[in-house]
């Protein structure tokens, strides 16, 4: 029975780490990209244009790794269960979750560096006396 338990706490565990990675991107990545997208500018400064596409990197790529982690320990479950029976333990899977988020973590760090704002001078629009703009 408590076999069953533990596998059951795992995958629960890497449930919440996938809506964690999910929940990063719905709250402070989405927003941001509607109001780009519908304007066409930025307004938000170098900072946030550094954090942004950071943490979006970050999340799709923490979302990315934690369904191939949630894949190879079914794939082990099952393939594993008539020879030595596969149990992940609470701590194993919490132990590959923060080192897969320090990956995510190094592979988009470059893009703190090389993320910037380009201002461009838009000329505004004027009317000329036939009313064309």
């Amino acid at each position: 029975m408590s076999n069953n338990l533990d596998t059951s706490c795992v995958t629960n565990i890497f449930l919440v780490n996938l809506s964690v990675a999910d929940l990063l991107v719905t709250l402070f990545c989405m927003p941001v990209q509607i109001a780009k997208s519908v304007t066409l500018l930025w307004y938000f400064g170098e900072v946030m244009c550094k954090t942004v596409n950071f943490l979006q990197g970050v999340a799709v790529a923490s979302s990315v790794f934690t369904i191939t982690a949630m894949s190879v320990d079914r794939y082990l479950a099952i393939t594993q269960s008539l020879r030595q029976p596969w149990m992940p333990s609470r701590r194993g899977a919490c132990s590959l979750l923060a080192g897969l988020w320090l990956v995510a973590f190094a592979i988009f760090a470059p893009l703190l560096a090389v993320a910037t704002v380009e201002r461009e001078y838009v000329p505004s629009l004027s009317r000329t006396r036939n009313g064309s703009v």
